[in-house]
């Protein structure tokens, strides 16, 4: 769409127009401003563009796209253990994510489901649910009043969940940490990436998290390795993560 109070009217007929991924607009152009177009049509375009979920997705996709299956000799070695070491800061509770990070991996491998683990850091107590819907996560409620116990007072519930894509952790995950006072969350890729993260700034409404996923799929678009795309967006809005 376009944002200029008199736009060219080849571009005002394009308001609205929707393409897919590896497609052009109806000018020919991959993107507002592309200079591959004629100098009419590109210099001063002040048109924006929008990203769709599915088209998100795809794009976070690019550099993982044979990350689906889990390579569940690596996920069960002692270097990928490893990675777990020191996340809850008690060696015995430790165990306790890298188990619900093997667990998930093996149950998910070459699906695009999710599961989710909660952990008590003082005690090991925990809680787990398994989604069969693409990308997301539907508490029982169960799960729910035991996140609900940990809301009030210092933060000590670990959350552990699987990317298939094996990308680093969203503007959702974040939010959702602060949003439910969880201590420590962890991020099991599919292709062996371990994030972890601990965001307890403000939460963010779903206008701002929508268009950080956007600025994110449009730099993957543009070429960057997925990590400088979630990097470099998240580093503006002081949002960041560790991958170990």
């Amino acid at each position: 769409h376009h944002s200029s109070k008199t736009p060219r009217s080849s571009h005002a007929a394009m308001d609205g127009e929707t393409v897919g991924l590896d497609d052009v607009f109806s000018n020919g152009a991959d993107y507002p401003g592309d200079l591959s177009l004629d100098a009419k049509e590109a210099v001063n375009c002040r048109c924006t563009m929008n990203v769709g979920v599915e088209r998100r997705k795809r794009m976070y996709g690019v550099r993982y796209e044979d990350a689906m299956g889990v390579d569940m000799d690596y996920v069960n070695s002692d270097e990928y253990a490893e990675k777990y070491r020191g996340i809850t800061g008690d060696s015995d509770i430790d165990t306790k994510p890298l188990e619900a990070a093997r667990r998930a991996l093996e149950l998910n491998s070459d699906t695009d489901n999710e599961s989710m683990t909660f952990i008590d850091m003082e005690t090991g107590e925990s809680r787990t649910v398994d989604s069969d819907i693409p990308g997301g996560i539907s508490y029982s409620p169960d799960v729910i009043e035991f996140i609900d116990r940990f809301r009030d007072g210092e933060p000590r519930l670990a959350v552990v969940h699987n990317h298939p894509n094996g990308t680093p952790p969203s503007a959702d995950d974040l939010s959702k940490m602060s949003e439910n006072n969880y201590a420590r969350a962890v991020v099991a890729g599919h292709n062996g990436q371990v994030y972890t993260y601990d965001y307890h700034g403000p939460v963010l409404d779903e206008k701002l998290r929508d268009s950080i996923a956007d600025r994110i799929a449009l730099l993957c678009e543009y070429g960057y390795d997925v990590d400088r795309a979630f990097g470099e967006i998240f580093q503006e809005y002081g949002l960041s993560y560790e991958l170990r």
